[in-house]
């Protein structure tokens, strides 16, 4: 019991050596004019570590302590204690200063660059990526905006915010790295490569045009809608990708019309200035017919319900009494 007590004191000391140059570490800095964040981050997961470490061992010395020492015991676990906690909170309030609050899950607008900076604009929410490909350039897109290139955030800080906002595939995919700037840039590199490359979201994106779902009736304008915002949204995607659509098209157009209700397709053929398909004229007309339709149901009359042509009983005057 004793050389285990002992074992267990020895490594507490160096525990407890550890966590004290921690703790010194970051008064050093917080004391400087220009504190690095990325430096702090750092020393805070370092000393969350070795505070773990320090409650592990007092809880398996605690069975070896008598108990005339106990009260001395419990002064110097205290002592500690208490240091963790006043470095810790010194520290992340220092971190919250500097990094301006930026909540990880609501952005404000504030991290976009404006030049209106004393307007209060509204919070602007990402949405989480859980590793649909297809869904790879708009999330992206959003946070590179509003954290990736935001100068007030340190890379320890955008590597957290980068993990709260994945999920799925996505997040098993970084979930190991421990939080530095340098496994933040291999980090962004990995996802980019997993889900991010032009080939895979290029293919996506063309599958996802190539399984719309048909629209049985031009009447029927709600459907109508989704279907043209979703040939929108694939289309533009594609423009991102440098897509030229002249490599597409003649493809494209006709598994297009085959999906279009044969009212529209007539009048697309009509339409038609010659005899190759383009995907712009397509989806120009598509826009034009819908604004159509959506036009005319704003000035449709309601149908009203069918009235009685004769509300009252009728005299029948071959039956009144003579």
């Amino acid at each position: 019991m004793d050389d285990k007590s002992g074992r267990l004191k020895k490594k507490r000391g160096v525990t407890r050596t550890s966590v004290t140059k921690i703790c010194k570490a970051i008064e050093t800095e917080l004391t400087k004019t220009d504190v690095n964040v990325d430096a702090l981050e750092e020393m805070l997961e370092q000393l969350a570590v070795e505070s773990n470490e320090l409650k592990n061992l007092d809880s398996q010395i605690e069975e070896f302590v008598s108990d005339d020492k106990l009260e001395k015991e419990v002064k110097e676990v205290a002592e500690y204690t208490q240091k963790i906690i006043t470095w810790k909170f010194r520290a992340t309030k220092k971190i919250r200063e500097r990094t301006k609050n930026v909540d990880s899950l609501n952005v404000p607008s504030s991290c976009y660059k404006e030049s209106s900076s004393n307007i209060k604009l509204p919070k602007l929410s990402i949405s989480k990526f859980y590793g649909q490909s297809s869904l790879w350039l708009s999330f992206w897109n959003s946070f590179e905006s509003a954290m990736h290139e935001n100068d007030s955030l340190s890379e320890v800080s955008k590597f957290n915010y980068l993990k709260a906002h994945l999920g799925g595939s996505a997040l098993s995919t970084i979930e190991g790295f421990a939080l530095t700037p340098e496994n933040y840039e291999i980090a962004i590199k990995l996802l980019k490569e997993r889900f991010g490359r032009s080939d895979v979201l290029i293919n996506t994106h063309l599958n996802n045009l190539l399984r719309i779902c048909p629209l049985k009736n031009s009447d029927d304008i709600v459907s109508f809608r989704k279907m043209f915002d979703n040939i929108q949204t694939e289309i533009r995607s594609l423009e991102s990708l440098n897509v030229l659509k002249e490599t597409y098209q003649n493809l494209l157009c006709p598994l297009l019309l085959k999906c279009l209700p044969p009212d529209l397709v007539l009048e697309y053929n009509k339409s038609m200035k010659s005899d190759k398909y383009e995907i712009n004229e397509l989806v120009d007309f598509l826009s034009i017919q819908l604004k159509a339709k959506e036009r005319s149901l704003m000035y449709a009359s309601p149908v009203s319900s069918k009235k009685e042509k004769y509300p009252y009983p009728r005299y029948d005057s071959s039956r009144a009494k003579k």
